[in-house]
């Protein structure tokens, strides 16, 4: 990855300002800007990759927009990898295939975090992964008057959860009082032997009242979706031995659109 913070033996806190330069793709920033109303200031600038891992994952974020790039399960492989007797580790989340989007309704429209760019960063790792201590990173950025965005991921010294919390500052004026949407879409990846097997790939979920769990149909030949009108405790994408998902912690998901249709003809993706 272009950039990685490495830290001495002990673990200390790193902050970094990331300077808000045009990348050079040829982009209509003037466009960018006006679309991004009062986050104009951050809405271009140079991305920045940052690794924490432990002994279980190893996660990769990126300073544009401050989220989650990739994640690999650094002790399971797929079929293929282990089939061509290679010890590369299973990606269970990456940009390439995992397309997420964070929108906030303000009073100029909505604005997707995940496409900002966060110019303060603060790192708390360890130089060894195997370390029996927390990690956590901060993603912030600054607009006039004090008003700030902030993210804090933190990762346990072993297991496949990583906390993130969001904190909004200053933005009352700025903020509709309306609900945050958060959007996930999953092109799920070919990791087992039976592809027919690996397109039953579904969406499961929890609802918070009477903790009742359900999931959209595993039919590996049509499309199919659910309506969810009562709040959600999780939900997450489920593979045949393997899921990514996203577990509320302070309030239930109000309410969410799923859905999910098999590729029959791809031989690479479900």
């Amino acid at each position: 990855f272009p950039v990685t913070i490495t830290q001495p033996e002990e673990s200390k806190k790193v902050t970094k300002t990331v300077p808000q330069t045009t990348p050079k793709a040829q982009v209509d920033t003037n466009a960018l800007k006006a679309a991004a109303g009062d986050f104009a200031a951050v809405a271009t600038g140079t991305a920045q990759d940052i690794v924490l891992e432990n002994k279980d994952i190893k996660v990769t974020f990126t300073t544009h927009g401050g989220k989650i790039k990739q994640v690999v399960l650094k002790n399971f492989k797929t079929y293929n990898s282990f089939a061509a007797n290679q010890n590369t580790p299973l990606t269970i989340y990456d940009e390439s295939f995992d397309k997420v989007s964070f929108e906030l309704p303000t009073t100029k429209g909505k604005i997707d975090l995940y496409k900002l760019y966060f110019n303060q960063v603060q790192v708390n790792k360890n130089a060894d992964p195997a370390k029996e201590t927390a990690q956590s990173i901060s993603f912030a950025l600054t607009l006039a008057n004090g008003q700030q965005v902030a993210q804090t991921y933190t990762l346990a010294p072993s297991g496949f959860l990583l906390d993130q919390q969001v904190k909004l500052t200053g933005l009352d004026g700025v903020l509709k009082n309306e609900s945050v949407q958060f959007n996930w879409s999953e092109n799920v990846q070919a990791t087992e032997k039976d592809l027919n097997e690996n397109r039953k790939a579904t969406v499961n979920y929890l609802l918070a009242e009477d903790e009742e769990f359900d999931q959209l149909s595993e039919n590996p030949s049509s499309a199919n979706d659910a309506t969810l009108d009562k709040p959600l405790t999780w939900l997450s994408f489920k593979k045949k031995y393997f899921l990514s998902g996203f577990i509320t912690k302070n309030q239930p998901i109000e309410k969410a659109q799923i859905w999910g249709t098999p590729n029959t003809e791809d031989s690479a993706i479900s």
